[in-house]
């Protein structure tokens, strides 16, 4: 997988587009970025590779909840799966204030609750992934975090060429479900898309754009940014799928609490 981001901490801007606006974004990123390793090598240039999360969280939603009430330090806990049989990876992703810091270790072919809580063995042992690795065992044992919510899509990502570290995403077809089993699979009949509850006010089909990039967003990309009259929005897909599933069982209201994007 390509790298990310500076251990120093990364921006994350999210922007919510329709696929016009995608494909003009497109033709713009191409004198400065290059197709997502991943990407390219699965052919997915058009409809972009697959990715599954399984995020955790506790029995009372603590982490949904900083997110929701804008605490400046936070995390999230996920489990990350990409094509078929190419493992997965234990992620531990931290926000203070606008600085996101990223760590991730890849495992293969065991089970995914034997990872989180440490049992689990590397691919790749080096200090990094172990470190990461045991934090998130620790976070894990510590907060009594579980298996709460799967969340599916199609990535394109383009990484750019000119700069230490500056990506580009593309995310469509956004599925969530509620769980409670240590899987990336999911129960086939259950699956709900954003695209149908997402409000009338907003682009149809929905598409996900985010900048990520080191401490200052490269000019090139600011550029881009101001040309397409981008507006910033605080989207979690996390929150999002918690969200649109609680008023799945009745909860209406909810939909007041997800920044304008569910109807």
């Amino acid at each position: 997988m390509t790298s990310f981001g500076p251990n120093s901490g990364r921006l994350e801007l999210k922007y919510l587009i329709g696929e016009r606006t995608a494909t003009r974004i497109r033709s713009q990123l191409a004198p400065f970025c290059d197709e997502d390793e991943n990407q390219s090598s699965n052919g997915a240039a058009t409809r972009g590779y697959p990715v599954c999360s399984l995020y955790l969280d506790t029995p009372s939603l603590s982490f949904h909840r900083a997110k929701e009430s804008g605490h400046a330090e936070r995390f999230k806990l996920r489990v990350r799966g990409y094509a078929p049989g190419s493992g997965f990876w234990l992620e531990h992703k931290r926000r203070s204030n606008d600085l996101v810091h990223k760590s991730r270790a890849r495992f293969y072919d065991q089970p995914l609750e034997d990872a989180a809580h440490g049992r689990g063995k590397l691919l790749k042992d080096d200090d990094a992934a172990r470190r990461t690795a045991e934090g998130f065992a620790k976070r894990v044992c510590e907060t009594g975090a579980a298996p709460t919510l799967l969340v599916r899509y199609d990535r394109q990502a383009f990484v750019s060429h000119v700069d230490s570290y500056a990506r580009v995403t593309f995310d469509r077809n956004v599925e969530f479900q509620r769980t409670n089993r240590w899987t990336l699979e999911g129960d086939p009949f259950a699956w709900h898309g954003l695209q149908e509850r997402v409000a009338a006010d907003l682009p149809r089909p929905l598409v996900i754009l985010e900048i990520k990039c080191g401490l200052a967003v490269p000019t090139w990309l600011g550029n881009i940014v101001r040309s397409n009259e981008l507006r910033r929005r605080s989207v979690s897909k996390y929150s999002l799928g918690i969200y649109s599933t609680r008023r799945l069982r009745g909860h209406e209201r909810l939909a007041e609490r997800a920044g304008g994007v569910l109807c």
